[in-house]
């Protein structure tokens, strides 16, 4: 049995905690520290892996590596194995831990490939997640039960649904497959009248609207702090309508539905972070169907 979705709530606070008592103040810290951080969680992964889901054991016997005697530094990540996305999806169920399974959250990719992905996400590290997510937030100047709009994440029943309140976060949904002229006015006065001071949306989205601000200068917008895109490229130039029409920075967040690695835009607003307590990243150098340790993040 998963993990309860009734504890969701408990989750985002422990998520906001663990942001105001650490995740605010780990991006400040110096590289020694954050890599001696990296090398014990990926340790103790590894090891954990190896010797309780048997698909991990073969895997990495067969290419000589026992991660209890061969990973004694963070370079020696180059002797683990690859794990390719054909592995994954071909064996998602041999992937699973199943002594901490029933604990998990349960997250599906958007299946943009036209392959869904499984996968199964321990508590602890979904609170890292909202953890990272409030930091990203916080340098946009958002501050917990801020009230956001956002247009994502909701699929109405039916027209009469096309929003949705989650009290506790202060979150206002609206529904991303009604961005009509029409709902877009309608979605407008209600942001208005909730007094709305953030906006959250797939880039697509908050597109939609820029350009409806664009074609109805008069229209009276919300007073925006910031910005917040996720889960769609953004462009430069659409980053620039936002920003121009919208009358609020904007500020860009990439992630992934099975949790690896993720991404965020600081104020500066020029490149994004590599958060470093998230997941351990790596460039692979792709050629045909093999890889190669051969990139490197600057």
């Amino acid at each position: 049995m998963l993990f309860p979705k009734l504890l969701e709530p408990f989750l985002v606070l422990f998520g906001y905690l663990h942001f105001k008592l650490k995740s605010s103040r780990y991006c400040y810290k110096d590289k020694q520290a954050v890599d001696h951080d990296k090398f014990k969680s990926l340790k103790k992964l590894l090891c954990e892996s190896y010797d309780n889901i048997p698909f991990y054991n073969e895997k990495y016997s067969a290419a000589g590596f026992d991660p209890h005697k061969d990973f004694n530094c963070l370079s020696d990540f180059n002797k683990v194995p690859i794990l390719s996305k054909r592995e994954a999806r071909e064996n998602q169920d041999k992937l699973i831990n199943h002594a901490k399974s029933q604990f998990c959250l349960e997250f599906k990719t958007s299946g943009s490939t036209g392959n869904p992905f499984r996968a199964l996400i321990s508590p602890r590290h979904w609170i890292i997640e909202q953890s990272c997510i409030w930091r990203h937030w916080s340098w946009a100047g958002y501050k917990f039960r801020d009230k956001m709009a956002i247009v994502r994440s909701h699929v109405p029943k039916n027209d009469n649904d096309l929003i949705r309140i989650d009290k506790l976060r202060n979150f206002h949904y609206f529904s991303p497959f009604h961005l009509s002229d029409k709902h877009i006015e309608f979605y407008l006065e209600k942001m208005n009248e909730f007094g709305i001071t953030f906006l959250r949306g797939y880039p697509s989205s908050i597109l939609a609207i820029a350009n409806y601000a664009q074609k109805h200068p008069n229209v009276k917008l919300p007073k925006f702090k910031g910005i917040l895109t996720a889960s769609e490229r953004l462009a430069e130039n659409d980053k620039r309508k936002m920003e121009k029409y919208l009358n609020a920075p904007v500020f860009n967040h990439y992630g992934l539905a099975e949790q690896i690695v993720m991404f965020g835009g600081c104020e500066e607003g020029t490149h994004l972070h590599n958060y470093e307590e998230y997941g351990h990243l790596e460039l692979l150098d792709i050629e045909g169907s093999s890889f190669k340790r051969s990139l490197e993040l600057i």
